[in-house]
């Protein structure tokens, strides 16, 4: 349970844009969603990671057939997450996929659409380097906050949020001829004037 205050430090919104408050780590068997590894020689910022009242939501393994569906599904699962915790007035885009007859919904940020892709092309990449073995995804959300040293600054993510996924694939992801090809999403987008 939150206390009062952060209850109140956590309805407040600090994304003015720019990045987005989540982050994303691909790493080894335990693929998670964060930014790339920095060399220990040169630290940009010093930050901590603080845990306390983190909820976090471990969703049921999805194993897929193909391995060009993995991609559909880890988008599907992100985008929909991610959707429903923006912050802010955000306008929607409604996405079919044929091969799962399913529709979601994911913002319309090219931002983000672009950060999404990298993330999921690195867990593409890394199944295909280690085959049979599933990817689990960590999304994390937090609220950075800085805190005044002698002579630095120093952040600390204080994480409120973690979902985590793991994806399998039952064939082999760096096979180059796909049984059934690949049906591509369809994207609608959805007017949202009424939304102001």
């Amino acid at each position: 349970a939150l206390s009062g205050r952060e209850t109140q430090a956590r309805g407040r919104s600090r994304w003015r844009g720019g990045p987005w408050p989540w982050g994303w780590v691909v790493a080894g068997p335990r693929a998670r969603l964060g930014g790339a590894r920095r060399s220990l020689a040169r630290p940009i910022r010093s930050f901590v990671i603080i845990m306390s009242n983190c909820e976090v939501v471990n969703l049921p393994p999805l194993e897929v057939e193909h391995p060009h569906q993995v991609q559909d599904v880890l988008r599907c699962v992100l985008h929909t997450v991610l959707f429903n915790r923006a912050l802010g007035l955000v306008r929607p885009r409604e996405v079919d996929l044929d091969l799962f007859n399913i529709s979601y919904v994911q913002c319309v940020d090219r931002g983000l659409e672009r950060v999404v892709d990298e993330k999921v092309g690195a867990v593409l990449h890394w199944m295909e380097r280690h085959p049979g073995k599933p990817a689990q995804v960590s999304l994390k959300f937090f609220e950075k906050r800085y805190k005044q040293a002698w002579f630095s600054k120093q952040e600390e993510r204080l994480y409120w949020e973690e979902w985590n996924v793991t994806v399998g694939c039952t064939s082999q992801i760096g096979a180059v001829g796909h049984a059934g090809g690949r049906q591509r999403s369809k994207t609608t987008s959805i007017d949202t004037h009424d939304l102001q």
